[in-house]
């Protein structure tokens, strides 16, 4: 019966007030959701972090899934843990009760966890994406300020589904059902790039796709953009330099590019195990 209920959807579709869950309420609200103070069943995935001179400098994964029981005692909004990141006080009186209460525990205080939460996320992120990893632009209106909360939590969910995807091909590779996004098709691709081939050396992301025999485009640059890197520097926050420098949504003519890029992008597709020629594509 769980099946059919959710055959009728296929996925959660999330709108700007609400959720429409593929399975029913109750499995989604309750049974399949980590509750605060409620003892859950999970399925973990391990993994082991080395840290150098205060900085994660690898991260890897130990283990299989395996089944495991936890405790949730605290489930902070994004704006809730982007203030913890950075050491201040939640706004939210039951926030702030919780954040006690992880904190008595005699563990790393919720903000050093989250802390390293976040170094772990950019570890990860820096060795699948390289130079690019630093590019982030935050897809929900009104979150920008809380840009690292939502990499952090993006970044991990990422590394965890891959994880699951390789373990359910490789113990079920004839029947598995996983999801994939091919690449753009190769001359649309040439296209695009062609057409913006000027500017694609300004950018971390986009260098690598830069010819050394063409010349460079000046960069145009708006001036709450150079505002906004002033004040980064002046204020010493390189973190806050970096996002600046490496946001291509900043810059008029990198912007147009990525727009261009996902005018052509192909959808992302469900698709058998057996079925799959290009393993380095699921």
């Amino acid at each position: 019966e769980l099946d059919k209920y959710a055959q009728r959807r296929g996925v959660s579709v999330y709108g700007l007030q609400n959720c429409l869950h593929m399975l029913p309420s109750e499995f989604s609200l309750k049974t399949l959701s980590l509750i605060c103070g409620e003892i859950k069943d999970v399925i973990a995935i391990t993994a082991e972090v080395k840290i150098e001179g205060g900085e994660v400098t690898e991260v890897v994964n130990c283990s299989r899934p395996e089944n495991t029981t936890i405790k949730s005692i605290i489930k902070p909004c994004y704006k809730s843990a982007q203030q913890l990141l950075h050491s201040k006080t939640p706004e939210t009186e039951e926030v702030q009760k919780r954040v006690k209460e992880f904190d008595s525990t005699g563990n790393p205080s919720i903000s050093e966890t989250l802390k390293l939460l976040f170094k772990i996320a950019m570890n990860i992120r820096i060795k699948r994406l390289g130079d690019a990893a630093y590019y982030y632009q935050i897809s929900d209106p009104g979150e920008e300020e809380n840009w690292q909360s939502h990499l952090l939590v993006e970044e991990l969910m990422i590394w965890a589904n891959n994880i699951i995807a390789k373990y359910l091909y490789e113990s079920l590779p004839q029947m598995s059902v996983i999801r994939r996004q091919l690449p753009p098709l190769a001359e649309e691709t040439s296209a695009v790039e062609k057409a913006h081939e000027g500017v694609l050396g300004h950018s971390l992301s986009l260098k690598s796709l830069s010819s050394q025999s063409v010349d460079e485009t000046p960069l145009l640059m708006t001036t709450s953009t150079l505002q906004a890197i002033r004040d980064a520097f002046m204020h010493g926050d390189i973190l806050k330099l970096k996002s600046i420098l490496t946001n291509d949504q900043l810059y008029p003519q990198l912007a147009i590019f990525h727009s261009a890029l996902i005018s052509i992008s192909r959808r992302p597709e469900y698709i058998c195990t057996r079925l799959i020629e290009d393993q380095s594509l699921y």
